[in-house]
């Protein structure tokens, strides 16, 4: 075992087994770990952590409600699950079936490019726009309000 009030390495420190640390590790420089870190207890990281190869988390991680998540790209190969009102303010492209439980709210344009299916009923609190080469279609439909219709139209 070695012990010491304080230290001051001055150069490479090669750990070749399991090793506990009991207290503060303070790196003032670049730091490589060439394996596996392992954390066992919370953890604060005051500065920026690069990683240059695939991270696996083995259990939640959480992101303060102050702060958030940002990726340059990210690919999902499983569940996304949104506990509460997020913002997207890119593009979100989405190869398979979508399950949305509850509510979508869309402020901007929104370009949909495939088929939209909806089991349950769809509430409009603004206009639906249907472009001039385009057509809307209805096997049935029930109307109870007025439909007003601006231009030459075939029913």
């Amino acid at each position: 075992m070695l012990t010491a009030g304080s230290a001051n390495l001055s150069s490479t420190l090669t750990v070749g087994a399991a090793t506990t640390l009991s207290n503060t590790l303070s790196v003032g420089g670049a730091t490589t770990v060439g394996n596996t870190l392992s954390v066992a207890a919370a953890t604060t990281l005051s500065n920026t952590l690069a990683v240059a190869a695939t991270v696996s988390f083995g259990d939640n991680v959480v992101i303060s409600s102050t702060k958030t998540l940002t990726a340059g790209s990210a690919n999902l190969s499983s569940t996304l699950t949104v506990g509460a009102a997020t913002t997207l303010s890119s593009t979100l492209s989405v190869g398979a079936a979508v399950n949305l439980s509850n509510t979508l709210s869309v402020a901007a344009a929104t370009t949909l490019s495939n088929t939209l299916a909806v089991a349950a009923t769809a509430s409009f609190e603004d206009n639906v726009v249907v472009s001039s080469t385009k057509m809307l279609t209805a096997g049935s439909a029930n109307l109870s309000g007025t439909l007003t219709v601006g231009a030459a139209t075939t029913i």
